[in-house]
């Protein structure tokens, strides 16, 4: 072979070589579809890239990298998987002022590698491209004993959305560290760090005159130990807004440190915040307002601390917050309760009808011959209750359900039925928990017993029934307490309370034809509770004393029901109505640690609703009735109930 084909043969193997051992060239925007797996790409300024459900980026380098310099910017949407060994994508290096650079995780985004150098989306840097990214999906690093960040951003006016998880597991891993100018970060999903001196939120913008809002509705852990929730380590000024859960597992840090700037502290509804509040430097500012869980908070370096609801006591950097829940709502489950009981009366005397004369051949009639009387009655019934209401102020929602059996004996005198009732109800009223599953703020157990008297007399065309009933009810209380300082406490007591409650019922029948009736019924009730003084126990500083205090209902119902009588002692109704109930409570006068204060009254004094049902009556056996009853109501403030009822009658 001739020199010239050896150097040319040479020569083709020299650029063979360099051309499989180069990096991939700048690709143009690109999309990896489902079933595709790719490795490392590359943008340019002004491109996009989609990686659809499906499909892979998997790299031994990078995920994607980016061209430097960028004036316009890039746009990345993951919908599939990216995996690397280093970053996954990474951004640009060189001046990149003014470019925009949007990320939209909808999938998974991870890195291998345990090195500093495996960061999962990096855009640091003084001028690094303005980063839009939203993440719905799962943004997590996997190094262990090295930093390597979830998320890095530099630049200025970054708005950074988490809305999944994103998580590290490495020694100064912080999930989002940022020393971006002017920027927004929204957690409404999971923020996790597991590494030493691993933080959630890391801002180490030395700037002043600089702004950083961080708004958190989900949850931010920190489990290593060192690690701080929010770190804030600048000049910059501050605002933070928060309704989720920030907890710090080492109980000598902080789960907020503030920098020397001037920063903002709002705790909203549904604010948990376990570890050191320490606002640091500048003056300082917390405020405390919506329905959050009680709680208990030690604020350090904070200027000025402002209960906005006044629901609570501050003493020195100590604020304590009551959720007023358990107390603003007695009324309104006493009200429901009993007029459960009076209902249950009124529909079991709905189908009596009016005494008939007796038929006699004698012209003379003695007083005892005048009405032909009724066999006396017997009777039981058991009901269930599930009911629900929606926040309302700074009072939280609640579930209501109560489990529960009436009895009485009925007879008849004159024109008029009368009967003793008697019966006992067992309830349970708990808060709602929330998205994340922390702990409900208020389970209160209660077993209560009740006696009474009830009458229904034929006023012509126009019934009067009357119910008085008076009882005594045992409550097992468990309050949760969010303490920044010694974690999730519960605090417990148990006291008592009486209750008395009459009612007035005008009702009439209107017979159609000889199969159906017409029921319209008109009821008034009140109930009036009077609950012991009593004192928690279980928790290092946030138990109280509550003073004894009354509570006043009243209820009006309006009914229409239709009755279709297919044989004798049996039948079937069918109703709907309107209810309306006013409470009147007094403010709810507490004690901490010697000191008196007072919360405010927070339900609804005003709820109209309206209401379904059916009534179904049959005779099961000689003198022995058996009837089922469904009930589903709804009312102004997201309030729902459904009842049920099972009741048995016997006449001998």
């Amino acid at each position: 072979m001739s020199d010239f084909y050896k150097k040319f043969t040479q020569a083709v193997l020299i650029a063979g070589g360099i051309i499989t051992s180069a990096p991939p060239v700048w690709a143009t925007s690109f999309t990896i579809n489902s079933g595709e797996t790719a490795g490392r790409q590359a943008l340019l300024d002004g491109e996009t890239s989609l990686i659809i459900s499906g499909g892979f980026i998997n790299s031994a380098t990078q995920g994607i990298g980016t061209s430097n310099g960028m004036s316009i910017g890039i746009t990345i949407t993951n919908n599939g998987t990216i995996t690397s060994v280093n970053d996954a994508i990474e951004g640009p290096g060189g001046d990149n002022t003014g470019a925009i650079a949007t990320v939209i995780n909808n999938g998974t985004i991870t890195t291998t590698a345990n090195s500093t150098n495996a960061d999962a989306v990096n855009f640091g840097g003084g001028t690094a491209p303005t980063l839009i990214l939203t993440n719905n999906g799962t943004i997590e690093t996997f190094a262990t004993t090295i930093g390597a960040e979830a998320v890095i951003s530099g630049g200025e006016n970054n708005i950074i959305i988490n809305n999944g998880t994103i998580a590290t597991r490495g020694t100064t891993a912080d999930a989002i560290t940022t020393s971006c100018r002017n920027c927004t970060i929204t957690n409404n999903g999971t923020i996790i760090t597991k590494g030493f001196n691993a933080h959630g939120i890391f801002y180490l913008n030395a700037g002043t005159q600089e702004t950083l809002t961080i708004t958190n509705t989900g949850s931010i852990v920190v489990e290593g130990q060192s690690s701080n929730g929010l770190l804030l380590n600048n000049e910059a000024d501050v605002t933070v807004n928060n309704s989720g859960l920030i907890r710090v597992l080492d109980s000598a840090e902080e789960a907020i440190r503030g920098g020397s700037g001037v920063d903002t502290l709002n705790l909203l509804s549904g604010s948990q915040i376990i570890g050191i509040i320490d606002l640091n430097g500048g003056t300082d500012i917390v405020n405390i307002s919506g329905a959050n869980n009680s709680s208990t908070l030690t604020l350090t370096d904070v200027e000025t601390i402002n209960l906005i609801n006044g629901n609570g006591l501050i003493v020195g950097t100590v604020s304590t917050v009551v959720d007023p829940t358990g107390q603003s709502i007695s009324s309104a489950v006493l009200s429901n309760t009993t007029l459960a009981i009076h209902n249950n009366v009124n529909q079991r005397l709905a189908h009596h009808k009016p005494l008939k004369p007796i038929q006699i051949t004698t012209l003379e009639l003695s007083s005892g011959m005048v009405f032909q009387e009724r066999a006396p009655q017997i009777w039981g019934s058991a009901i269930g209750v599930r009911r629900t209401r929606g926040r309302e102020g700074i009072a939280l929602g609640y579930d209501h359900n109560y489990v529960g059996f009436t009895g009485g004996y009925e007879l008849s005198f004159r024109k008029a039925r009368m009967g003793l009732l008697g019966g006992f109800v067992k309830s349970r009223v708990k808060t709602k928990g929330d998205a994340f599953g922390r702990l409900r703020s208020i389970d209160t157990d209660s077993d209560g017993f009740f006696a009474g008297a009830y009458s229904q007399y034929f006023l012509g065309k126009i019934n009067l029934t009357t119910t008085l009933m008076a009882g005594y009810e045992d409550h097992n209380n468990d309050r949760a307490v969010v303490d920044n300082l010694n974690g999730f406490e519960t605090a417990q007591a148990d006291f008592g309370s009486f209750f008395v409650s009459p009612s007035f019922t005008l009702s009439s029948a209107y017979i159609l034809n000889k199969n159906f009736e017409l029921r319209p019924a008109a009821t008034l009730a009140y109930s009036g509770g009077w609950y012991e003084d009593y004192a928690e126990s279980g928790t290092t500083r946030s138990d109280l004393v509550v003073d004894d205090r009354d509570t006043h209902s009243l209820t009006g119902q309006l009914q229409l029901a239709t009755a279709y009588t297919p044989y004798e002692n049996s039948e079937l109704e069918l109703r709907m109505g309107a209810k309306v109930r006013y409470t009147d409570d007094s403010d709810i006068s507490l004690s901490l640690a010697g000191t008196d204060f007072r919360v405010p009254n927070a339900s609804d004094n005003s709820v109209y609703g309206c209401y379904i049902g059916m009534n179904l009556r049959i005779a099961f056996i000689d003198k022995i009735n058996l009837i089922a009853n469904l009930e589903q109501g709804i009312a102004n403030g997201n309030e729902s109930q459904t009842t049920a009822m099972l009741k048995i009658e016997g006449v001998f």
